[in-house]
């Protein structure tokens, strides 16, 4: 087999394993997979060459080595072949950090609206939805830039809609939070 037979089998192969890793989540209904997106990140600024290793970014550099290479082959046949696999590896590396910079932006997107029910605890918001000692309401507090809703009980008192209030509890099922009227002085 030929120099450029083998490239054009590479290009073919890493671009029909890419489509089928993008169509096949979606066909069946997963939706788009980003890899890594519901884990728990501590450090989106690590520069570990292990953050490149992934079986996407393997396609994806095999894909972008294997048609660069044949295209530097059918438009420069006089090139050497060690010129031709250094110039496609560098645009395989290329392509895995194109192909990084939208999931590197949703970590970091996820990281900093990302909190945990128990930091709400006496942030102050409104009541939506009136609440009295037996029945649940809701109120909408602000966290970050972020406006969230809750479902709440009140301590005891009637709380009629647009009452500012404050959250004093988080309840077990990280749904509904207890809340006391703010006292305005």
């Amino acid at each position: 087999m030929e120099f450029e037979n083998i490239h054009f089998w590479i290009a073919i192969i890493a671009s029909g394993v890419y489509v089928l890793t993008q169509l096949i989540p979606m066909l069946l209904g997963y939706g788009i997979d980003v890899d890594g997106l519901d884990a728990d990140i501590e450090d989106t600024e690590s520069s570990s060459i292990f953050e490149f290793i992934s079986f996407k970014n393997l396609v994806v550099f095999m894909m972008g080595y294997g048609w660069s290479s044949y295209a530097l082959i059918k438009i420069v046949p006089d090139i050497m072949g060690a010129v031709i696999v250094i110039l496609s590896i560098f645009v395989g590396i290329v392509l895995i950090f194109i192909n990084m910079l939208p999931m590197k932006a949703l970590l970091k997107l996820q990281q900093k609206n990302e909190f945990h029910n128990k930091d709400i605890v006496g942030l102050s918001g409104i009541v939506t939805v009136s609440t009295s000692k037996n029945a649940i309401g809701k109120v909408k507090i602000t966290v970050g830039d972020i406006i969230r809703e809750y479902f709440a009980l009140s301590n005891g008192e009637d709380l009629a809609v647009n009452t500012p209030i404050t959250i004093t509890k988080v309840l077990e099922d990280g749904v509904t939070v207890l809340i006391k009227r703010e006292r305005r002085d």
